[in-house]
């Protein structure tokens, strides 16, 4: 009987010619309904259906509803089937799990289900599928698992609680216990109605999935049912699909007994066989597109079943054949699961002559536009490869990585460096691939890549050289912050393998990784700081000028920087015997698992199901880099893999506690020659970060130091990525007061644990067992250098504001101005003629900064807006100012701001100072690239003074990389292949201001007798021409303190 008032209340809806009509119609009939449900007790079962249907047409339409759940709980309890078809309907859509409703529903789902009437048990079983919940599935399913196994329990009803019970099941596992349900389990592949098969097999799918083991009393009932189906066709008609029985029962049956090995007893395993060969061999194509897709899911099923027992060659070789076959169908799909089969069976097999003949079909695969076709044969080519065709393979591979999408380059990346190292041919190939491999896949290559290729070239001594070589040459072309990482590693350790040959003296090391310095990330950065702090113990002759290199990053806005600058300055001024032995060279690493075959582990880990076969066993089975090989070269100088470590290498290994708590750093030391050396693996610590120079990691230094900010505010360093606000005489007690903290932990943990400075001392190479006035003469030479280096940043501070001023003008932030009072930082960025710019204030007091004020001066040439600062900084703590501007013309003079404030440590003085803020000309000078025709003909149109200017300096660098690098933090775009004189450096930029833009070029003639510089600058404005001319001589020209 239908429902004449929802039939018309939908009618309504339908004619509403607007939201505003529709939402004015369904007000109307919510206020009807529930002036009827006040009424409830005397209304009848059809209207209360009726009411209840319409408000659930009201929620599907998108409108919420709050009331009427009780009036649906009670429709469960009617005798009619139309209103108890409604109320389940209502719960099942108006109620979740966490309702308070649900309780009331239980009971009477649990009525439904014992009630013996299958239209009630099919209403109910559905909604605890949707509902599910806890609670409710604690209570019922004991009754779902009942009408499963009832011999009562018509098919229908049995199909709906195995759908049912594997809903709860996959949402609460420890409902079924496997010792308790395994026979009961086994009982249902008895049943003969092939629908009721299918829905159990869905159940015990993921029943077994969870435990194998437990529900292995299956493999005979399913291997029986599987020999009912495919060889004596006892299937009945209706259950055939396009003539191919039950084809999706024969999957899962196929995909159930991936599980188990083979079965034990001889009968179920040629039963088994005997399946297999008939699906196998009985695999014919007709016109019918649905009957041959459903014998092929059957025998891509049957392949992977033969793949995993392994138990006949015979079908090994057939499943080879037909997979081989189906790659050179037209259908993506049976490609796509061609390849995926192919993989599992190469993965398994020992036998790949019949896949390497096809080995160009394969590389087709790389070529197909779509990106599952490319994965799978990725993967394919990967578990195939071993050393007759891994230089083929890999040479596919990186050029397949030109052309690359995106969501592949990262595996693809990682698997070409996996092969390239475990099939290495010999050392020059292997640092070749991975050097055009770090060139190619950009971003794409991860930190574990370079990191192997430091540890295989630290553990062969002959290719030390060629790879310092290869490495120096990538250094001084345009090259990927993984290549510069890999090179500076690499020349801080071995280029003084190189050192006497011409085309890479230490001059021209040094400038290389100087210019390479100032365009890569902090994390690079702190490599080449080491490798520079390397080159100077090495070359005596360079340590001056590294030497005033590193102390111009002590004021980095980089508190890691900023920590080592300072270690790295006091050990190269003051310390040398702590440089020594701080900054020898790393020796040979110890075996450990190949960290990128973990990562692919990780990756399969991720997204692999229970049964699926792992690529990186396989890998380990081949000998891909596996946990305990290492490639080293015998003395026929072939690449070989060793087992074990040589004896004198062996280490003892001494777990030392990481001063960041977020870690614990495991270290070795190896003994050699009675002395100790730190070894420093990739794996576990991050090279350039930590392991490098142990006196690197800023956490030694300052541990406790950084966990005991106040939650009165961050540090200004914070803000800006590292600037210590807090040095000085109070950090200092802090830390000495943390220092005890620590040791005071360290004997409740019965001395398992080491102090700060004794962790300092094993750093450096001291042994444990020296006598007490040694280690105490040397703890306290080590803590009177860290005191300098805490102290050191606060030396003469007007002194480092010119600095500060110069180096921020090619820089987006950094410190401006620090004393004992105040640390001021700043952040920018620029875009056209417009620009803004974050100003921190950091007090480094204890006590508040009253009457805090900050006035910049007015110019014409910019027009400025200021956000407020407050006027009181609590001690400890930082605020920020933020400015925007535009520039409205050229202009040749900073802006200068005024800062003033009152402190308790200041009594009754004034702080009060002004600075030049860094927005200068040339942040609004924007890099133009330039053809060299064009260049030249702009050029010749602008004819000396006062547009054009023209004079010679002598320069502190004539490194056209490193000039190259100052130029393009002006805003000056270097132009290569304009001038012919490879020295010569031709920029070009372009100025804007808010209604007028200037061009720049210049030209750059250097003198490397003379260590001078002829610039000429052309512009179409005498100012910018002054400008430029005075900002580009600064951060060149020599300084006379």
């Amino acid at each position: 009987m239908s429902i004449t008032g929802l039939r018309n209340y939908i009618r309504d809806i339908r004619k509403c010619a607007s939201k505003q009509t529709e939402q004015l119609r369904v007000n109307k009939e919510l206020g009807k309904i529930r002036s009827k449900f006040k009424k409830s007790k005397k209304m009848s079962g059809y209207d209360r259906k009726k009411y209840v249907a319409k408000l659930l047409y009201t929620y599907m339409i998108g409108y919420d509803i709050d009331f009427g759940h009780i009036e649906a709980v009670e429709l469960l309890h009617s005798k009619k089937y139309s209103e108890k078809q409604i109320g389940y309907l209502a719960v099942a859509l108006l109620l979740n799990e966490n309702d308070e409703f649900i309780k009331l529903i239980i009971n009477s789902i649990h009525n439904d289900l014992l009630s013996g009437n299958e239209h009630s048990q099919c209403l109910a079983l559905t909604a605890i599928a949707n509902i599910g919940g806890k609670e409710m599935a604690e209570a019922l399913t004991s009754d779902v698992q009942k009408l499963l196994v009832s011999q009562s329990s018509s098919n229908f009803v049995k199909k709906k609680a195995a759908l049912c019970l594997l809903r709860l099941f996959r949402k609460y596992p420890d409902l079924l216990i496997p010792s308790e349900w395994a026979n009961r389990a086994e009982g249902l592949l008895n049943n003969y109605d092939y629908g009721v098969l299918t829905s159990v097999l869905s159940l015990l799918l993921a029943l077994v999935a969870q435990d194998p083991e437990g529900y292995k009393v299956l493999q005979s009932k399913a291997i029986q049912l599987l020999k009912r189906i495919v060889i004596e066709e006892s299937v009945q008609k209706e259950y055939h699909y396009h003539n191919v029985p039950v084809p999706w029962l024969q999957v899962k049956l196929l995909r159930i007994l991936q599980y188990w090995k083979v079965p034990k007893s001889k009968t179920s395993a040629n039963l088994l066989t005997n399946c297999l060969n008939k699906i196998l061999t009985g695999f014919r194509l007709t016109r019918s597109r649905n009957h041959n897709n459903a014998r092929r899911a059957i025998l891509f099923e049957s392949i992977n079943l033969i793949i995993h027992l392994k138990n006949s060659e015979r079908l090994l070789k057939i499943s080879t054949k037909t997979l081989l076959k189906f790659l050179s169908y037209k259908e993506t799909n049976i490609r796509y699961l061609s390849l995926e089969c192919l993989t599992h069976l190469t993965a398994v097999s020992d036998d790949l002559t019949l896949v390497k003949k096809h080995q160009d079909t394969i590389f087709k695969g790389l070529k197909e536009t779509d990106i599952g076709i490319q994965k799978r044969a990725l993967d394919l080519l990967y578990t195939m490869c071993d050393h007759s065709n891994s230089t083929v393979i890999v040479g596919e591979l990186i050029k397949f990585l030109v052309v690359a999408n995106y969501s592949i380059r990262d595996e693809l990346v990682l698997k070409t460096a996996i092969l390239a190292e475990s099939f290495a041919t010999d050392f020059s190939w292997y640092v070749d691939t991975i050097l055009r491999l770090i060139r190619l896949g950009g971003d794409s290559v991860s930190d574990d890549i370079w990191h192997r290729v430091v540890r295989i070239v630290t553990n062969n001594p002959t290719l030390r050289h060629y790879a310092s070589k290869v490495l120096f040459r990538t250094l001084q072309t345009e090259c990927q912050e993984k290549a510069v990482s890999v090179g500076s590693y690499i020349l801080g350790e071995f280029g003084g393998t190189i050192a006497r040959e011409r085309d890479s003296t230490p001059d021209k090391q040094l400038n290389v990784l100087i210019a390479k310095y100032k365009i890569v990330k902090p994390k690079t950065q702190i490599i080449i700081l080491s490798s520079l702090t390397k080159l100077a113990k090495r070359h005596g002759s360079l340590r001056e000028q590294i030497v005033e290199f590193i102390d111009k990053q002590r004021t980095h806005i980089n508190t890691e920087i900023q920590q080592r600058s300072c270690e790295y300055y006091l050990m190269l001024t003051k310390y040398s015997d702590i440089l020594e032995e701080a900054f020898e060279n790393m020796p040979e690493f110890p075996q450990l698992e190949n960290s990128l075959l973990k990562r692919i582990k990780e990756q399969e880990e991720d997204t692999m199901d229970p049964r699926a076969w792992s690529m990186e066993q396989k890998m380990r089975e081949k000998g891909l880099g596996g946990s305990n090989k290492e490639l080293t070269k015998t003395k026929e100088g072939e690449i070989e893999q060793t087992d074990e470590q040589p004896k004198e290498q062996q280490v003892k290994t001494t777990e030392l506690i990481s001063m960041n708590q977020d870690e614990l750093i495991p270290k070795e030391n190896v003994q050699t020659n009675n002395k100790v050396k730190e070894v420093s693996t990739i794996e576990s610590q991050t090279i350039g970060e930590n392991s490098i120079n142990p006196m690197m990691n800023n956490q030694n230094i300052q541990n406790n130091q950084q966990q005991t900010s106040t939650s009165k505010g961050t540090s200004i360093l914070d803000e800006l990525s590292g600037i210590n606000l807090n040095e000085g005489q109070n950090t200092q007690n802090n830390q000495q007061k943390q220092e005890q903290n620590y040791q005071s932990s360290n004997n409740n943990n019965q001395g398992q644990k080491k102090t700060n400075e004794e962790e300092i001392m094993g750093l450096f190479g001291s042994n444990n067992n020296n006598n007490n006035n040694n280690t105490n003469t040397r703890q306290n030479k080590i803590k009177n250098v860290l005191n300098s280096l805490i102290l050191s940043t606060q030396e003469d501070p007007e002194q480092k504001l010119k600095n500060n001023f110069d180096s921020l003008c090619t820089n987006s932030g950094g410190v401006l101005y620090q004393d004992k009072y105040i640390q001021i930082g700043l952040k920018s960025q620029y875009h056209g003629s417009e620009g803004q710019l974050m100003l921190f204030y950091g007090n480094s007091q204890n006590s508040t900064f009253e009457n805090f004020k900050t006035h910049i001066t007015p110019v014409p040439y910019l027009k400025l807006r200021t956000d407020p600062v407050v006027d009181q900084i609590p001690g400890n703590t930082q605020q920020k100012q933020l400015l925007h501007f535009q520039c409205l013309q050229e202009f040749s003079s900073p802006p200068k701001i005024n800062i003033s404030f009152n402190c308790e440590e200041l009594g009754q003085e004034k702080w009060n100072k002004t600075f030049q803020l860094p927005i200068v000309l040339s942040k609004f000078v924007q890099r133009v690239p330039l053809r060299a025709q064009e260049f030249m003909g702009r050029w010749k149109q602008i004819m000396g003074p006062p547009l054009g200017y023209q004079g010679t300096f002598v320069a502190r660098t004539i490194s056209a990389m490193e000039i190259g690098q100052i130029l393009s933090g002006l805003g000056i775009q270097v132009l290569n292949g304009v001038d012919p004189n490879k020295n010569n450096i031709v920029g070009s930029g372009l100025f804007s201001a808010a209604k007028k833009k200037v061009g720049c070029l210049l030209r750059m003639e250097t003198n490397l007798n003379k260590k001078s510089i002829k610039m000429t600058i052309k512009t179409t404005n005498t100012t910018v021409t002054s400008a430029l001319k005075n900002l580009i001589q600064t951060q060149l020209e020599v300084r006379i303190l």
